[in-house]
């Protein structure tokens, strides 16, 4: 990965709501480096990741949606 993240993990969570609805999420966690500039580069890099990963949610709805 970038060298930037000095540690990344995430996982899906899948939540069935109803018979044709399941929440999803995902849920991830990252420490940056170096360690000095962690107060700036991770808000920063977890509002970008948060906006990519909607797109991302988005587009694996729309996916799920059409081959149902």
């Amino acid at each position: 990965g970038p060298w930037l993240l000095r540690t990344f993990g995430g996982t899906w969570r899948f939540h069935p709501l109803g018979p044709q609805l399941t929440e999803v999420r995902f849920i991830y966690n990252f420490k940056t480096r170096p360690r000095w500039l962690a107060w700036l580069l991770e808000p920063v890099m977890g509002a970008a990741y948060r906006r990519s990963m909607a797109r991302r949610l988005h587009a694996f709805k729309a996916w799920a949606e059409s081959a149902a």
